[in-house]
């Protein structure tokens, strides 16, 4: 509700929760040579506006309703290498029956037995196939774990969608 709570401006916020996420890493842990990928998403569903900063993270994909896809390529690079770097944040309009889907590397460099990886090839051809975002999501788990069967996990493997309603 608008009126129970600060006029949170995302572009802001999203740069500001960033910033201070790299400015922590790069300072607290600069001798470790850390960093990490970030993608990080806001909806203003009153808007059909998708807010959004990816700093080196694979680039999620918009499935449109009318199955045209779209990547989410990097704004920025990985943080916590620099401190008070510039960020840049993108927005783009989500409407109804549209699907956002992100996932970790750990998904694309899976490896199967005999060291291949899955790649996102794989992924967009799956995501390309089904016609619900479940049913999608299904396929690649399945697809997924076929390919990767006997072989130890040696990254995440993440994945998050949703449907714009």
């Amino acid at each position: 509700d608008k009126n129970n709570g600060p006029n949170i401006i995302p572009k802001e916020a999203i740069i500001t929760a960033v910033r201070k996420t790299n400015n922590y890493i790069a300072i607290n842990h600069d001798q470790a040579n850390m960093f990490a990928t970030v993608f990080l998403v806001l909806l203003e569903q009153e808007k059909d506006e998708v807010w959004y900063i990816n700093c080196g993270h694979d680039a999620p994909v918009i499935i449109r309703s009318d199955g045209r896809k779209e990547r989410l390529m990097p704004t920025n690079p990985a943080i916590g290498m620099f401190p008070d770097i510039q960020l840049e944040c993108k927005s783009i309009c989500l409407q109804s029956g549209d699907s956002l889907f992100a996932f970790t590397d750990g998904v694309s460099d899976a490896r199967s037995s005999s060291e291949d990886q899955f790649g996102e090839e794989r992924i967009l051809e799956i995501l390309s196939k089904q016609i619900s975002l479940k049913n999608r999501l299904d396929s690649l788990v399945k697809t997924l774990l076929q390919h990767t069967s006997g072989v130890d996990q040696y990254d995440d493997i993440t994945c998050i969608a949703f449907n714009r309603s």
